[in-house]
């Protein structure tokens, strides 16, 4: 349902959490993480760039760089973390793509899949907002072998 790099995003960001509730409020590298997290490690550093542009993350450079939370992670959902990799259109659209009955109250009652399908995009969508990183790292910190995730 979504596309590696938003699922790579959610690891990477639950990792960070779960080393910050462990460590305090710590830098951690990105080769380190990529490491730990068996990601590539260019990829993984184009995607916490990315996270860092839109002020999820902060980045830093030289010796004691890494990253950081810019926010905190108790505030930040799942769906935030999902809409900047892979935007929301599957929450706004069709799943079918056409989108026929998108602005047009008959032909959305005649459409075999609006009223099914918007109560569960819905759901999902309400679910992912609720779930915070901050709140699943701390449940997941429970577990052994986080790091494989």
């Amino acid at each position: 349902m979504f596309s590696n790099t938003a699922k790579y995003a959610i690891r990477a960001t639950l990792y960070l959490a779960i080393q910050q509730q462990e460590n305090g409020n710590v830098r951690i590298g990105i080769k380190q993480m990529a490491e730990d997290l068996n990601l590539p490690v260019y990829f993984l550093g184009k995607i916490m760039q990315t996270l860092a542009k839109n002020k999820i993350l902060k980045s830093y450079k030289g010796p004691n760089g890494g990253f950081q939370f810019n926010k905190n992670p108790d505030e930040i959902s799942l769906f935030d973390i999902i809409k900047i990799f892979d935007g929301t259109e599957i929450f706004d659209n069709c799943f079918l793509g056409l989108n026929l009955c998108k602005n047009d109250k008959k032909m959305k009652e005649l459409c075999p899949f609006a009223d099914s399908f918007d109560i569960c995009i819905l759901r999902i969508k309400e679910s992912l907002e609720e779930k915070k990183i901050g709140l699943i790292a701390k449940s997941l910190q429970k577990l052994d072998n986080i790091i494989d995730i």
